[in-house]
């Protein structure tokens, strides 16, 4: 199956600060916020621009085949129902919103003949000390969700792990991970990306395509390869 063109969505508490999905990072460094200051934008978060029905339509009309959405990013707010897995109710349904906009979305996808993605990080801002502390509590955390994303939402078209460059001498258990998908979701594509310091790497024999971050695709050498991996490269249209 040829999937050809991709849309790729990020949408989160950073999109009311209108200055991109890294706007915590960049506002950290430059001592201009704090973790505490930054969960505040929870409080404001109606999503009332969010409408994954034109969405859907702007991509089909476009042709994209797909949509990978961010389900959260690194700031680690869910835009589906945590069901309380977490301890916490980080999430849209527990903000002014009060909505499970990742089951908006996907259905807004198969309505519109358009596949359903979900990125995942695997790295999250304020985690980031707990991952070195208690790493298995931090593996169980990602397997409790992704679980959550692959039984909740009916039929998905794959997932997108994105994070993993954070610690890339660990061990990610990806196989085990990889393995509790496809018993739920078995025709998911599975891509995990290498960030921009390993493009084109093959970081497990269960992915289905390796990543171009912010960079042209080159040439692959499949010739020895035990399974054919496509590839995917991601062209941002911000900074």
């Amino acid at each position: 199956e040829q999937l050809g063109m991709g849309l790729y969505v990020h949408w989160g508490l950073f999109s009311q600060l209108e200055k991109g999905e890294w706007a915590y990072e960049r506002a950290k460094t430059a001592g201009k916020t704090t973790p505490d200051e930054y969960k505040k934008l929870m409080d404001t978060f109606t999503a009332e621009d969010f409408d994954a029905d034109a969405l859907a339509k702007f991509a089909k009309d476009n042709g994209f085949t797909y949509i990978t959405m961010t389900t959260k990013h690194h700031e680690g707010f869910a835009l589906y129902d945590t069901c309380g897995i977490n301890g916490d109710e980080y999430d849209a349904v527990h903000s002014p919103a009060k909505r499970d906009l990742v089951r908006e979305y996907v259905d807004a996808c198969w309505a519109n003949g358009v596949r359903p993605h979900f990125y995942f990080p695997t790295y999250e801002w304020f985690r980031d000390e707990g991952m070195d502390g208690d790493w298995q509590g931090h593996l169980d955390y990602i397997t409790r969700n992704v679980e959550l994303l692959c039984k909740n939402y009916g039929k998905i078209g794959g997932f997108m792990f994105d994070g993993n460059w954070c610690r890339p001498n660990a061990d990610w258990k990806l196989e085990e991970l990889y393995g509790m998908i496809h018993k739920y979701q078995p025709d998911a594509v599975i891509i995990n990306n290498t960030g921009m310091s390993a493009r084109g790497q093959i970081s497990s024999m269960e992915i289905d395509a390796v990543t171009y971050e912010d960079a042209p695709a080159a040439p692959m050498v499949r010739s020895g390869m035990p399974k054919y991996f496509s590839g995917e490269m991601h062209i941002t249209v911000n900074d």
